[in-house]
């Protein structure tokens, strides 16, 4: 799965944030957060979300090893709330850039 659980572990260490406390700020129990510190689990767009702002930290930098694919639609994600139209001739884009083959 990559080292998702790892740089979520470095910003924590970074902010003196402890599990516990993190978790308590998310709709995830402890139990959850640890199977993503882990890696044993991955983590939903929406926790990302909240992950990202409990710890000050843009959701990219959690996003920087996955599959590319995944980084696509999580911008199209974000795109799309701000300008629907906008957000598809980025995604458009990317996609000829790196080669949509598996779709």
């Amino acid at each position: 799965m990559g080292s998702f659980g790892k740089r979520i572990n470095s910003i924590m260490l970074k902010r003196g944030t402890t599990q516990k406390s993190l978790a308590g700020k998310l709709t995830i129990s402890e139990q959850q957060l640890h199977s993503i510190l882990k890696d044993k689990s991955l983590s939903t767009i929406d926790t990302l979300r909240e992950l990202s702002i409990a710890l000050d930290t843009p959701s990219d930098y959690f996003l920087q090893d996955f599959d590319k694919r995944f980084v696509i639609y999580a911008i199209d994600d974000y795109l799309s709330q701000i300008d629907p139209g906008y957000a598809q001739r980025i995604i458009d884009s990317i996609s000829a850039v790196i080669g949509d083959k598996d779709e």
